[in-house]
């Protein structure tokens, strides 16, 4: 019995047809195929969480200074900065992360010429991106797009796309998103929060009650009662031998140490190759604190930093405002945070002035 599907007189017949048919054919495929992605565009479109972050830096694009650090240098008030600046300090970030956001947003920042970069033994030992679990939003809104996502696989960058791609994400997942893998949403905020121990009764505070970061003349400047100035943060400031022990016990490993340190060495070449002057710079932290940090830490560091020198070619500024100057234990929320108040009265006036020396000895674009 001959079966149709060996026949092949029928495959024959319709390969002899006149080309115009063929692309009649293939027309009427390629419509159906736009028809199906403007429709799954179109209800992708009704549920606003399916778009993409929006670019925090496109009102920036002005900027010559660059800040990038962790949440110790989050409140930096660019507005005071002698030039036009933007900062992208994140909690709970590391250097992967950084030199991913650094060389995608570059393009976008034309009059770039000096970035400022956290020096911290912790940028060194986060896994910035592990916490993540799929959520890549905070890089994407600063410009890293989903192929350029660091130390991440294939897979993961896959599956971020889908649930992120407005036209293919109904077409391949439906319209309601049914990966598991991607339900789970982690911000930077929370990440940072799990490192800084669990919260407390009175951390529940609303910000309404916070004191003004900005008090009016006269008022007295706002002082350390940790309970009621930032909620996340749960240990006093003066307490600064138990978190940094909470610090050893998470980040006393090298799983990721050697990942952040070719990263740290890939951003001093890069910023070499494209004529831009890189800073570093160690932000406050209490005695208590810093006293406290293992011996071999502070040599990992010094040792990165005589490194980092001879990579990078030229004068590497390392401004440490750690042991420069003294800072008031109850000038901190915890005991590596300043309170915000102190960072735009203190620390922010005092690295503008280091900025106006440093632009005084660029040469002119």
């Amino acid at each position: 019995m001959n079966s149709s599907m060996l026949n092949f007189n029928g495959w024959r017949k319709a390969f002899s047809l006149p080309a115009r048919y063929h692309l009649w054919h293939g027309a009427l495929a390629i419509a159906g195929l736009l028809v199906l992605l403007g429709c799954s565009g179109f209800l992708a479109y009704l549920n606003p969480k399916a778009a993409m972050p929006q670019a925090k830096w496109s009102k920036n694009t002005d900027a010559e200074i660059l800040f990038l650090g962790n949440s110790q240098q989050r409140s930096l008030d660019v507005k005071q900065f002698c030039l036009p600046a933007l900062n992208i300090s994140v909690g709970g970030s590391d250097y992967s992360t950084h030199f991913a956001i650094l060389r995608n947003l570059k393009r976008h920042l034309p009059r770039l010429r000096v970035v400022v970069v956290g020096f911290d033994t912790l940028l060194l030992r986060t896994d910035a991106i592990k916490g993540r679990e799929g959520d890549y939003e905070e890089l994407a809104a600063w410009g890293v797009p989903w192929w350029d996502i660091p130390n991440i696989s294939w897979r993961e960058r896959f599956l971020y796309f889908l649930s992120h791609n407005r036209l293919l994400r109904p077409v391949l997942c439906g319209p309601k998103l049914d990966q598991p893998e991607l339900e789970k949403r982690i911000t930077w905020q929370e990440l940072f929060d799990g490192l800084s121990g669990p919260k407390t009764a009175s951390a529940q505070t609303k910000d309404a009650d916070l004191p003004s970061a900005s008090p009016k003349a006269g008022e007295t400047p706002p002082r350390s009662d940790v309970h009621k100035i930032v909620p996340p943060y749960t240990v006093a400031p003066a307490d600064g031998e138990n978190k940094m022990r909470h610090y050893i016990r998470v980040f006393n490993e090298y799983s990721h140490f050697e990942t952040n340190r070719i990263a740290f060495l890939d951003m001093l070449r890069y910023c070499r190759e494209k004529d831009l002057r890189m800073v570093l710079l160690r932000t406050p932290t209490t005695k208590a604190f810093w006293s406290n940090r293992p011996e071999d830490w502070d040599q990992e560091l010094e040792a990165l930093y005589e490194e980092g020198k001879s990579v990078y070619g030229t004068a590497l500024p390392l401004w440490d405002e750690e042991r420069s100057y003294t800072y008031e234990d109850d000038q901190f929320e915890d005991p590596n945070h300043l309170i915000k108040w102190y960072i735009h009265r203190i620390l922010t006036p005092r690295i503008n002035e280091r900025l106006v020396e440093l632009f005084n000895t660029l040469p002119e674009k």
